[in-house]
């Protein structure tokens, strides 16, 4: 947040265009590299050989707070939240070709609900993977519940 903050007072519309930051790689770039922050503020992962999506937010979810954020792969987008014991990863458009989730502030995992169902899973290590894929799952809505210790 420190460079964004830099960035923003270099080009601030007095000294510099506000709307070409040349740091980005000029025009397009810019608005790629600011849509960048958001997915590192949620940390996003994915990994399509593994099959696995997974968010590591840096701030709110971690110390308890509500938070939201949206993800973007190149076959779905959607939106992540997370509310006290409860993470949503919800599929607002797309197919999501995944089976594991990492959500490493989670230190266990008590149900797995798609689309409103109870679906098998193992948990272990932060990841917790399902006996199916959630493509083939037509998953729209995926909710981990925190098993609360």
């Amino acid at each position: 947040m420190k460079v964004v903050r830099g960035v923003r007072d270099r080009y601030d519309g007095r000294k510099r265009n506000p709307y070409n930051e040349i740091e980005c790689g000029n025009k397009y770039a810019r608005s790629m590299a600011s849509f960048a922050l958001l997915m590192i503020d949620n940390g996003f992962i994915f990994d399509l050989p593994n099959r696995m999506i997974g968010f590591d937010p840096q701030k709110d979810a971690v110390c308890g707070k509500a938070f939201a954020s949206i993800w973007s792969l190149d076959g779905a987008w959607g939106t992540m939240e997370v509310n006290g014991n409860e993470t949503v990863i919800t599929v607002k458009e797309g197919a999501l070709r995944a089976n594991k989730l990492k959500l490493p502030y989670i230190d266990m995992v008590e149900t797995v609900l798609v689309n409103g169902t109870p679906v098998d899973f193992t948990f272990e290590n932060g990841i917790t993977r399902l006996t199916e894929d959630l493509s083939t799952m037509n998953a729209v809505e995926i909710h981990v519940i925190r098993a609360l210790v």
